[in-house]
């Protein structure tokens, strides 16, 4: 029997089109197992938690306003929650199928061991359904049992992003268990041209940096070796004996071996000349916003603003 589900997902103000409700209408869920609740505002965050309190759904499922949701993704995310003892599932958010030549490279950077490490999971589809952290899950793309969420308290409204790593920390230290699936996947457009796709790396590192304040605990060395390598080459201005230069090229060679690899999976070489400059880019830029945001996560002002909360939908498919 499919578990009822509240579809929560954050809007700005004034936002008409919205790609992932219209998405919606192609899901071949029971219409009458689906809630679709829009948060307004200007603090994703606090308009999560806010809709998470009007949620009536055995399971909320977060999306973005640009989720492309599969027709199958809530029967595939239902399944886990079968067994008892699971209390969420996620699974990646692919590059959509219709994006321009450079919005896909910015998809091959996310899906790249080099950018991500572990982390590609997140943005492309990584062996079988598992037990997994929040180095693997993402927020666009993401369900658990309303009670959990509640019981939890939802999302740190001092973060955004990164506020669901925060929140899948908090819950695996309270012994929760999440499921990471590559089949239950969305699509979304990358970042339109080069100076967002930065924009968007600095936020995520800046982030990054913030959580570090919240919950020190869960650093990992990972997260500021962009940083440290920025350090690094800011030192090169006053210290450049030809040993000291070895780790540049030693970073160049392993950006073409990458870029090469990233290449010949996704059969697309009209990418390799572009590759190793964003493999730069995405360094320096998620580098110089963890730095940011640790320098300045402690002293941080959090403006949460006004929050509208809507049902377009409850259990029915009137107005759908």
């Amino acid at each position: 029997m499919e578990p009822e589900i509240s579809v929560i997902i954050p809007v700005k103000p004034g936002e008409n089109s919205i790609p992932a409700l219209e998405s919606l209408r192609k899901t071949d869920y029971p219409l009458t197992k689906i809630e679709i609740i829009m948060a307004e505002g200007c603090q994703p965050s606090r308009q999560r938690n806010m809709a998470l309190k009007e949620a009536g759904g055995e399971i909320v499922y977060y999306l973005d306003n640009d989720s492309l949701v599969e027709k199958d993704l809530f029967r595939k995310a239902a399944v886990h929650y079968e067994n008892p003892e699971i209390d969420g599932a996620g699974g990646p958010s692919l590059t959509a199928l219709d994006d321009t030549f450079i919005q896909k490279c910015f998809g091959y950077i996310f899906s790249s061991y080099l950018c991500a490490s572990a982390m590609r999971a997140k943005f492309t589809p990584v062996g079988k359904a598992r037990l997994s952290t929040e180095k693997e899950l993402i927020l666009c793309n993401l369900s658990f049992k309303t009670r959990v969420m509640k019981e939890s308290g939802g999302f740190n409204e001092k973060l955004y992003p990164n506020e669901e790593n925060e929140l899948v920390n908090r819950l695996l230290s309270r012994g929760k268990k999440i499921i990471y699936d590559p089949e239950i996947f969305i699509r979304q457009s990358r970042r339109k041209n080069i100076f967002e796709f930065i924009k968007q790396l600095f936020r995520y590192g800046r982030g990054r940096g913030e959580h570090l304040w919240v919950n020190f605990r869960f650093f990992k060395p990972l997260f500021i070796i962009p940083s440290a390598f920025i350090l690094y080459l800011i030192s090169l201005i006053f210290f450049r004996p030809w040993f000291y230069i070895i780790p540049v090229y030693l970073y160049a060679f392993i950006t073409i071996i990458a870029s090469l690899l990233v290449c010949a999976a996704n059969k697309d070489w009209k990418a390799l000349p572009v590759l190793p400059f964003l493999f730069l880019f995405t360094h320096l830029s998620y580098g110089t916003g963890v730095i940011t945001g640790l320098a300045s996560g402690w002293a941080k002002q959090y403006k949460m603003g006004e929050v509208t909360v809507r049902k377009i939908k409850k259990f029915s498919d009137e107005n759908f």
